[in-house]
């Protein structure tokens, strides 16, 4: 869903729970002299994704890049999901925004819990997770 979305010539690109890399290999399919870089603690994920990416380490002061060098931060499901509270993703935003290019911009997979078509699943007894 987001990949649609990244700009198309960044040149640096950094996911957030990346999991095994998949987006971030259709995305260098589409701009290969990005570097497209992973942050994920799942050690099984991490194992597929250093496949894929050009790198991919459990927190993003590890990536080797300065402040102010990210044209994107991609978070898939992780914003909402792993951080939990409005406050904490603020926090969490505000601190990782220092990577980021002075143009540089935030993609977020934000969820809709109260979307109608969730909640006719939900009360079918049909309630399944969204395909990545």
């Amino acid at each position: 869903m987001l990949l649609r979305l990244l700009p198309a010539h960044a040149d640096v690109i950094v996911e957030i729970g990346c999991g095994n890399g998949m987006m971030g290999e259709h995305y260098k399919r589409i701009n290969p002299r990005c570097q497209y870089f992973g942050v994920e603690t799942n050690p099984d994920e991490v194992e597929i994704a250093a496949t894929r990416l050009d790198a991919v380490v459990n927190a993003i002061a590890d990536l080797p890049i300065l402040l102010g060098e990210v044209d994107c931060l991609v978070y898939g499901h992780v914003l909402s999901s792993a951080l939990g509270d409005v406050s904490n993703i603020e926090n969490h935003l505000r601190q990782y925004s220092q990577w980021l290019k002075d143009d540089g911009q935030v993609l977020a997979y934000m969820p809709n819990p109260q979307y109608w078509l969730r909640i006719s699943k939900f009360i079918r007894g049909t309630w399944d997770s969204e395909p990545e």
